[in-house]
Parts: structure tokens; sequence; C-alpha cells
């Protein structure tokens, strides 16, 4: 009989709210925010502190979901969240119903876009909301089209990561410009009133801005200006402004012009310059590197009176005031944005300023000069030239009568300066480091770093008053801005290095170097929260009411949880010959029988303690006290009990691992065997087996009677950090620095399964007592519980699907060579990449060709027959002289099953048709091109058929969108060798006359079917039985 096992599957990922690894949060108002960690998107209560929509990928057992990155919300109406992942993909979900709802409620995907090679970095959308455009690691720009769920083309020419980007719409001075640079647009065709998709600015960590348009995939200009990294990108409401920053201490400031107007002054050519520099504004060094800009307008409660004056907008440009935020790593610095009149007073002020200093610089050097005896006689057209003429007099430098040729340009008021824009106001400070932001429509939302995130408020119509920006402290302005939630309980705030399971298995506790947390391993809240400085581990005590916990300064600390507080602590004496960090605890283990635990020490000791009740005023309070001490000869990395409490077992950084009897703490066995230093050391059960894992990739099965070693298992690939035996079982759980969970049957030694959940190394692993469950943690503050389930697992199943996930990894590689080179452009600019999906489409679409192409033989062989059966019967033969032969017509061969009576090409037209547009691309790259050739004839000949038809008046409901795309993407991609056979030039020239008939006639017929839905609608507006029906 088949031996089977239960497998253990993911059940729910506790104790985050926000990622570092995320860039993006999302605030709806000022109670309910989206952020994204791990692999979910989640949409938080800020009052209740509760998860209300989590947006998570489909699960698959046999790939990890990678982490989210970054992500944005569309609007109100269409609810729709794109979100970007570690590995390239984007994913869309639609958040329906309302967020405040009682229970949790799970969203999968719409679909899914893979074209990035990694991480998705940014992501925006355009003002139309049909296009997407995705930024990433791999230096890249992807647009896609949002009604079809397909890629349009990609935009290269960064050399670094892709910080940021914008949409910016054309407008009509600059449809000349854009249509001169009309290209084609890489086979894919533009739809009806898109003509002019805009442009696209995008902002990168190698210190360059790019202005890309959109209609002919060209970088139009090239800025910079830059000697940094740049990370933020913001543009004003009516994109007449641009600024950038990044890790210098500048703030770039561009006039944006997208109609081609301004020219490059320092060419020679006529290069239209589309973001024009304008001064920089300086900023403090204290306030770190800029992370974002973002620019805040009032709303219509906040809206600040605004008179226009014309002259003054046709100068600046600029129609609405408002507020830049700088984000740093730890401040918000507020910069206020004038707009066109403000900015012309500030600028009238700013010379008027200028022009009282030179007056008084002037009388200054004229009192000098006529302290040295010299008299000037001459009169000056500017203050500039005057004061340049009196400089050189008393520096004695020769005077040239052509005095303005010699005006210094330092003498000369700055035309035009950052601040007469844009000025300094306040700083927010938050207090913890910013890993995102964005802003609402009276405050911002902030997700720190340390797993906790704020929302502020704002008060825009004093901070944008009149009054407020002309006070003389600008500081005050900061109590405009407070924080109104702030969620820091709902999860660690550092990596967790410990996890423990009570003995009744109701809670779980976590640690990190900052805190411990009980969790209620049904709801998995958690329910208590206690402060510890320095923790490195802990366990439950019996009783399930108290937790012992182990410092990094020698402390045990005894904490009662109904109370969260430190009842007593437990301090080693102070050793003047010690370091302090020896005092480390390093791990504890306590005895089966619940009396005494065992604790290992960073000065190379091992400690036995006992439970002791003392009576502290009228209750008697859990304490510890020592027992005995043992040294042993290297530091210690983790220690175990027997089931039978009457071993034991230690392991050492010097790779080996020694064995004590509990009572007199003598020798027993000393094992030697890893070549690195042992991680984590169990016993199990039965106490008949020890497992070590080490940072030497294995994972060894040693017998406790003798202490050799009975097999190495070497299925990790990375360093092993822990193993845990399965209670009353040789099933042993292994975990490492793969990310990678692993499950053995040390009675066979046999791999049972892999349990794919964490992006990074798994650090922690702790069970329960009846086995139903485990929880995990890695390196982040994301605590996963794993469930036994009743799914079977059989190993030859499991082999199997193992083997099949390595060949996908294989098939879905880029870098291997195509059997017939294809043209390098076509595989560079293609918006999306290989996946499984398209991988399998192109074995299906072989499969189709290769049973038409089996049936149309045998119809052209059947054909041959007959005909030759009709000269043999003609009497026009040689045989007829013979006499009549005697020879049958040839019986029509049956259609094979799969083609369900169809004809060949209808079955090849039906697979093509059936494509995915987002994966059409990769199928036709991956077909060798003898299928190529194939297809293209099958093409061909529907193409005719369908012409056919619709001369004859013939209604074909049958779609040729795919196929015309289909046949010129296989022109494109395998056009030298249609070229060079001169069999397949003849099927080129028919498809040059097919094509753009089919399209036109297809168009038509599009456009009729609009023209009869808008009639149809007309009617149902009118008629009232159609309002009550769209009423329903």
């Amino acid at each position: 009989m088949v031996k089977s096992y239960l497998r253990y599957v993911l059940e729910d990922s506790f104790g985050t709210v926000a990622s570092r690894a995320c860039r993006s949060i999302i605030p709806l108002s000022q109670d309910f925010v989206i952020t994204g960690h791990d692999e979910t998107v989640s949409a938080w209560n800020c009052r209740t502190g509760e998860a209300k929509v989590h947006l998570q990928a489909k699960p698959n057992d046999h790939h990890t979901s990678s982490n989210v990155t970054c992500f944005l919300y569309t609007n109100k109406e269409q609810r729709w969240i794109y979100a970007g992942y570690s590995d390239g993909s984007i994913r869309r979900f639609e958040l329906n119903g309302n967020i405040n709802n009682e229970y949790k409620e799970v969203v999968n995907e719409d679909f899914t876009l893979q074209g990035h090679k990694g991480a998705v970095t940014c992501l925006s959308l355009s003002p139309s909301q049909q296009m997407l455009a995705s930024g990433s690691q791999d230096c890249s720009i992807i647009l896609w089209d949002t009604a079809g769920d397909l890629g349009l083309f990609k935009l290269e020419g960064h050399k670094n990561e892709v910080s940021d980007l914008r949409f910016v719409k054309h407008n009509t001075s600059s449809e000349g410009q854009v249509k001169s640079r009309k290209v084609t647009n890489g086979g894919h065709f533009l739809k009806s009133g898109d003509d002019i998709l805009g442009f696209l600015i995008s902002i990168s960590k190698d210190c360059i801005i790019r202005i890309w348009d959109l209609t002919s995939q060209l970088c139009i200009q090239t800025v910079i200006h830059s000697t940094a990294e740049l990370y933020g990108l913001a543009i004003n409401s009516d994109e007449s402004r641009m600024y950038a920053s990044g890790a210098e201490n500048q703030i770039r400031c561009y006039k944006l012009d997208m109609s081609g107007a301004e020219k490059d002054e320092n060419s020679p050519y006529d290069i239209p310059l589309y973001a024009k520099e304008l001064p920089a504004l300086n900023r403090p060094d204290t306030h770190g590197r800029c992370r974002k800009l973002c620019i805040l307008y009032p709303g219509p409660k906040d809206s600040v009176s605004n008179p226009k004056s014309g002259d003054s907008v046709k100068t600046m440009d600029i129609e609405q005031k408002g507020l830049m935020l700088c984000v740093t790593n730890h401040f918000i610095v507020f910069y206020r944005l004038y707009d066109s009149n403000e900015a012309e007073k500030r600028k009238k002020r700013r010379h008027k300023r200028v022009l009282e200093k030179q007056k008084a610089r002037c009388n200054k050097l004229r009192e000098a000069v006529r302290a040295a005896g010299r008299t000037v006689a001459m009169e000056f057209d500017s203050i500039e030239s005057e004061i340049s003429h009196l400089q050189k007099i008393l520096s004695g430098m020769p005077i040239y009568q052509d005095s303005e040729a010699d005006e210094n340009s330092e003498n000369k008021p700055q035309e035009q300066a950052a601040t007469d824009e844009v000025n300094y106001m306040f700083v927010v400070n938050a207090l913890e480091k910013i890993a995102s932001f964005q802003t609402f429509s009276n405050g911002f939302a902030v997700g720190h770093a340390n797993n906790t995130i704020s929302v502020w408020r704002l008060n825009l119509a004093k901070l944008l008053s009149q009054k407020g920006v002309d006070d003389d402290d600008m500081e005050s302005l900061s109590s405009l801005c407070e924080r109104v939630h702030y969620l820091n309980g709902i999860g660690h705030h550092n990596s967790i290095v410990g996890l423990s399971v009570s003995p009744n298995d109701m809670m779980i506790a976590s640690l990190s170097a900052d805190s411990l947390k009980v969790w209620n391993s049904h709801t998995h809240h958690c329910v208590r929260t206690v402060e510890c400085k320095a923790a490195t581990c802990a366990y439950f005590v019996a009783g399930n009411k108290h937790v012992l916990v182990g410092t990094g300064s020698g402390e045990l600390q005894v904490v009662y949880l109904d109370t969260c507080e430190v009842q007593e602590v437990f301090k080693l004496s102070p050793d003047s010959s010690k370091r302090s960090s020896d005092f480390d605890v390093v791990c504890m283990a306590e005895h089966p029988g619940h009396f005494s635990f065992a604790a290992a020490f960073r000065d190379r000791s091992v400690r036995l303690f006992e439970y002791v009740l003392k009576k502290k005023g009228t209750q008697e309070v859990l304490t510890v006290k020592e027992l005995s001490n043992t040294s042993v000869p290297d530091d210690p990395t983790d220690i175990k009990y027997s089931n039978d409490g009457k071993l034991l077992a230690v392991s050492l950084h010097n790779n080996n691992i020694q064995t004590f009897y509990t009572d007199s703490m003598k020798m027993f066995l000393s094992l030697y065997g890893h070549k690195l230093p042992v991680t984590s050391i169990d016993i199990s059960s039965d106490g008949t087996l020890l497992a070590s894992s080490s940072l030497d990739k294995t994972v060894k099965i040693w017998g406790l009677d003798y202490g050799n070693i009975h097999r190495s298992l070497l299925g990790h690939a990375n360093a092993v950090l822990k193993c845990r035996w399965i209670n009353d079982t040789h099933y042993l759980i292994t975990a490492g620095m793969d990310a990678i969970i692993k499950v053995w049957d040390c009675d066979t030694y046999d791999l049972i399964c892999q349990l794919r959940g964490h992006n990074t190394a798994v650090r922690s692993i702790a069970l329960s007592s009846d086995t139903h469950f485990f929880v995990s943690a890695s390196d982040y503050s994301t605590i996963r519980l794993w469930k036994r389930s009743e799914e079977q697992i059989f190993l030859s199943e499991e082999r199997e699907k193992e083997l099949e996930l390595q060949l996908e990894h294989e098939a879905v590689r880029d870098d291997l060579n195509q059997a017939i080179p294809v043209d390098r452009d076509t595989l560079n600019n293609k918006a999306t990449r290989k996946t499984m999906e398209s991988v399998k489409a192109t074995e299906q679409l072989m499969q189709i060709i290769d049973e038409a192409e089996q049936y149309r033989m045998a119809l052209e062989d059947h054909a041959k027959h007959v005909e030759e059966v009709e000269q043999i019967t003609s009497g026009n033969h040689a045989l007829s002289r013979y006499g009549n032969p005697d020879v049958s017509v040839p019986k029509e061969p049956d259609a094979p099953l799969e083609l369900f009576n169809r004809t060949p090409t209808e079955h090849v037209m039906m697979a093509v048709c059936s494509l995915n547009h987002s994966v059409i691309h990769e199928v036709l790259i991956a077909l060798p091109f003898i299928y190529a050739e194939k297809l293209l004839y099958y093409i061909t000949k529907s193409l005719e058929t369908y012409k056919e038809s619709c001369l004859q008046g013939k209604v074909n409901l049958h779609t040729i969108e795919i196929p015309c795309k289909a046949a010129l993407l296989l022109v494109q991609i395998y056009f030298r060798q249609f070229y060079a056979l001169r069999h397949q030039r003849s099927l080129i020239a028919k498809l040059e006359k097919l094509l753009p008939w089919a399209l036109k006639h297809e168009r038509e017929r599009l456009m009729q079917n609009k023209t009869v839905m808008e009639y149809l609608k007309t009617l149902l507006d009118a008629d009232d039985s159609g309002k009550r029906l769209r009423g329903l």
C-alpha cells in the first residue's frame, strides 16, 4: 500500500500593516487607508485598526507569491487597483462593495500583466484612464492598454531604475508637432480618436529626465541638469511647471511647454525645448534626500480667492495656488506654490529690494571715490553701469568709455528666481522613517518603515491664506498639521527573532528586539503587547499565564500576561573579567516536567534553573532560581531537552553538538559532522533521533544510542536555520535562507513536500502540541500560520509536480537563443515577456496546426486519387485500349474528431481567435518557423474566404482582428526568412492586398454596429419602459 501524508497549507498571514518594500499608500479618506505588505494589498479602518479587505493573488502551491512593490487606485467610479510586484508582474483588482463591512473580505485579481523582468517601481495612469505606464528596475517603461489588458509598447533609454512617471496631455498647439513625428506604431493600430496619445515624463536613478512622445514612441527631450539620483517628480495642475528632486539638495524647476514653441538657445539648430530649466530651489542639508514630491491643491471647501490678471498669466502660466510637499526619510517639508498674480508681486518686491541694496552700495562707492580725491563726470544709463565703473576706479583697472560692455552680471538683478513661485514654509517631523507617502483632499497618509502608518490632517484654508504666508514666523504654521491616526499596535516594529506556541495551543508568542506580542491562534489578533528591550528568546510557562523572556543583557524576565507586566527579573551577578555581551541569553529550553528549564549564555555556559513561587505582598509571584552551571567549549547556538527529560543537547558554534545527562550534567555524546556552525537542533518525541541544521546547507539525522549519523539531508539551496520534529512522528520540518519550508519523512528520508510562502529567509518556527498547525516568521514582521488539511500527499505525484515546476522555470527563460534568429528589435521592444501561459498556448497552437495539416494532406491525397481515377476512366488514358479498368472512386477521408466537422482552415482560425491579446506576441515569437509558415498560409486562406463571403453578401460573425494582428506580427518577426524563400513571396503579396481590404471592411462593420447601438440607446432613453429597465 502506498504511503500518504497530510498536507500543511497556508491559512493566513498576519502581523504586518505596511511593508518597507512597498512604495505606495492610498488614503481613501481620513479613516480608510490602503497599504501594501508582503504579497497583499489591504484596506484598513484606521479607527478600529482592522483590515477590511485583502487583495491577494490567486493561491498557487508551487509558485511563491512575490511582494507588492507599488500600486495605484483609479477613482471612486471604477474602483480598480493596479498592483506591481517584485517579479515584474502587474495585477488588477476590483474594490467592490463597502469597505466598512463587518467581516474581512479577500479579493483575487481580475487579470495579470507580464512584461517586466525586474521589480515594478512606479505606476501611472493616463488622464483618460485608458493607458497605464509602469517603470521597473530593468530600466524600461511599458505602456499598457487598460481596456484590452495588453501591452502596447516598451520605452527604453534609462540606464538605471525608473523612479517616477507622469502623463502630460497634449494641447491644440502641440498636435502639429506630434503629427510631424508620427511613425508606424510597431504593428499596433491606434484607436479612433486616439491618434495623439500625449506625452510621458520619466525620471530615473541615472540622474536623467526623459520626455517621451507616446504617439511616435520616441524620446523627444533628455534633461541632464541633475548631478545625483532622482526620486521625486511633480507637475502642477495646468501642466506648466515641473519639479524634480532626489539625492541632491535642490528641487529642479522647469517650465513645460508641449507645443515646442521654446527653442534651445545654445544650439545652432531649431530644436524645441519642452522643458526649459528655471532657477533651482535650494533645500537644507539636514533634511536628507527627497524621496517624493507631491502637490496638494485646495478643494471646493478650501478654495482661496484668486483674482486674475491677464498680463501676469501670460508671463508665469500658473493659474492655481497650492502646496508642494517634499518627502525625505523622516521629514515632510512644506513649500508654498504661488499663482500668477502672487508670483508677479513677489518678483516686483524682490527687484525693489535688490534695487534698494544697489543704491545703498552705489552711495558707499561714491563716498569712497570722493575720499580718494577722484571725480566722476559721466552719466550712466543704469545703476549697474555706475557700480561697475566706480569699482574699476577704486581697483585701479583701466576705464573705457564703452562702460556698458563691462557691466558685471553679478550687479544685475536676477530676472526670475525660484522663490518667486515657490517658497519654503515649514517642516513636519514624521518621527519614524518614511517608506510610502500620499496626499488626499485635506491631508496625507504616511507608511513607515517600522510597520506602522499614520494619517495627518491639514488646514489648507489657513495654510494658503495670504495672511499666513506673509507672517515672519513660518514655523507657527506647523500647528495646522496634526496627526489624527497612528496604527502602531498591529505588529512588530522590527524583525521577529523568535516564536512560541502555548501548551494549550490557544496563543502564539512572537518576539522582536523591542517587544513581545501574544496572538490569539484562532482570530490571529494581537491580544497582549509587552515592551522588552533586547529580547532574544522566549517561551510559554506551563499554565499559559506567564512567558519567560531572555534578553541580550543577561536577564531572565518573567512576564505575567494578565497584567502585561514584568513581575520578576533574574540577572547574573556581574563579572569584571567578562564583557557585557558575554551575558547574552542565547536560547532556553523548558524541562518536559515543567518544573525547571535550561538557558545557554554567550559566556559559554549552560545554566539550569527551577521555578519558585515567591510571596510578594498578598500574592504569589513566579520567580526563577539557579541550580547549576556547566561550561561548554564554544558559544552555544541552541539547546533542547529529550522528551523523557534525561538528556540535554547543546549545539555549539564550533560545528559540534554535545549531549549531557540532566541529573549530573556529565557528558554523554559528542556529535561531530557539520562543516559550519550548527544553527538549530531538536530531539524527536521518542528520544531516538536528533536533528541538526547548519550553515553548511545540510540537515543531519543522528542516532542518540551511539551518536552516529543516519542520513544527511541535502534539500536546501542555502543555509538551514531551523529544524523541528512533529510530535509523535519522525516527520521533520526544516527552513532556511532559501525561503522554503520543507517537510521530511526521516524513516525513509524522503522529502514529503515543500511549502512556499515566504520571500525572505525563514528564521523562526514553532509547532502546536497537537501538530494541527505551526507558525513561521521571516526577516519581516509577518507571521504565517500553516494548518494541516485533509488533502493527501503521495510522494510520486509530488515529485512529478516538482519536475513540472522545474521544467516551467526552464521554459520561460529569456536567455536562450531562438532556433531561427528573429529580428532583434522585435525581441527588445516587445511589451510582454515569456510566461507559462504563453508557452502552453504555443504548444497547443502547434498541436492544432499539426491536426489541421494531417487532415489537409489527407484531403489533398484524396483529391489526387480522384483525379487519377477520372483520368483512367475517361477513355483517353493509355489503359483504355485494353478495356475499361475496374477502378472504384476512393472514399473521402473522415474528418478527425478533434476538428468537430470543421475544415482545416476553420480549425486553425478558431485557435488563433481564442488567443489572448496579452500572450499573442510571445506565442508567435516562440512558434518555430516551419509552423509560422503553415499558420501564415491558413491566415491567408481565411482572409480569401472572408473576402469572398463579404462580396457575396454573407454575414461572417468571426472576428478578424486577431488573425490580422497575427499575420502582421509573423511578417515582422520572420521578415528575412519570408523574403529569402521564393515560394513565400507570393503569399506575402496576397497578404498585402487582403489585409487593408479586410481591416477596412471590419472597421465599417464596427462603425455600423456603434451607430445602431447609439440609436437603440436613444430609443431606450425616450421610452418610459426603457427608463424603468435601466433603473433596475
